[in-house]
C-alpha cells in the first residue's frame, strides 16, 4: 500500500474570474508576487484576505472589509445615535408630566422603562448605572402582526415564489376583525427626549455634533 502523500495545499478563500472560464473542471492558476516590471495576473487584498483579478476589484474588497469590521459598524451605529439625538425636539419633565400626547412611560432608550423621570433615576441607580442627563418619551402600540407579509414569507421559503394560498383576501379580512378585539399594548421609545440635566444635555449634543462633523469631513 503506497504511502499517503500530503499534497501542499494555498488556501484561497475566494477567487473572481473573468466572463468565459471554464468553470467545469479544476482551473490552473499561476498566482507570484509581481516584481518592479512585472504585470501581475491577480491581485491579493491582504486584509480582506480574497484575490480579485484586477487592482479594482482588490480595492473594493479592502474598503467593504473597513465598512463592514466590527469597529466600522460600531462607529456607524454611534453616528446614527448623535444625529438623531441632535434632531430630536426636546421637552423639559415638568412638560412630559403635564402632556397627555404621549404614554405614561420614560424609558432611557435601552431596556429600563419606568413610570416616572424620578422612579427611571432610581432604578438606573440602583443596578449601578449612571444617573442620565436625558430619557426618552415612549409611544404605545397595539396588537400589529403583518400576516399577509408573514404568509408571503412562509411562501417564498418553504415553496417558491410562485406559491400562493387560494383565497388569501378572506384570510385577511377575518384577521383584521380579529386584531380589533385585542388590547395587548406595548411601549416603545418615541424620538422626543426629555432633559433631566440640561448641562450635561449640552455637552452630549456637543459631542455628538462633533462627532457627526468628523464623520462628514473624512
Amino acid at each position: 500500500m503506497a504511502d499517503t502523500v500530503e499534497l501542499p495545499v494555498l488556501d484561497l478563500p475566494r477567487l473572481s474570474l473573468k466572463e468565459g472560464v471554464d468553470t467545469s473542471r479544476p482551473i490552473p492558476i499561476l498566482i507570484k508576487v509581481a516584481k518592479d516590471g512585472e504585470t501581475p495576473n491577480v491581485f491579493y487584498a491582504p486584509n480582506a484576505e480574497r484575490f480579485a483579478v484586477d487592482l479594482k476589484g482588490a480595492e473594493y474588497l479592502e474598503r467593504a472589509l473597513a465598512y463592514h469590521s466590527p469597529e466600522a459598524r460600531e462607529r456607524a451605529a454611534n453616528i446614527r445615535a448623535a444625529k438623531a439625538l441632535i434632531a430630536a425636539p426636546t421637552i423639559t419633565p415638568e412638560e412630559w408630566a403635564a402632556s397627555h400626547d404621549w404614554a405614561k412611560w420614560v424609558c432611557d432608550g435601552e431596556e429600563t422603562y419606568a413610570a416616572s423621570i424620578e422612579e427611571l433615576v432610581e432604578h438606573l441607580a440602583d443596578i449601578g448605572a449612571a444617573t442620565p442627563s436625558y430619557c426618552y418619551v415612549t409611544t404605545a402600540r397595539g396588537f400589529d402582526f403583518d400576516l399577509e407579509d408573514a404568509i408571503e414569507t412562509y411562501l417564498m421559503d418553504e415553496h417558491h415564489e410562485d406559491a400562493e394560498c387560494n383565497d388569501l383576501p378572506k384570510l385577511i379580512d377575518f384577521f383584521n376583525e380579529w386584531k380589533k378585539t385585542e388590547t395587548v399594548t406595548t411601549y416603545w421609545p418615541g424620538s422626543t427626549v426629555v432633559v433631566i440635566d440640561p448641562a450635561r444635555f449640552a455637552d452630549e449634543i456637543a459631542a455628538a455634533k462633533t462627532l457627526v462633523a468628523e464623520a462628514e469631513a473624512a
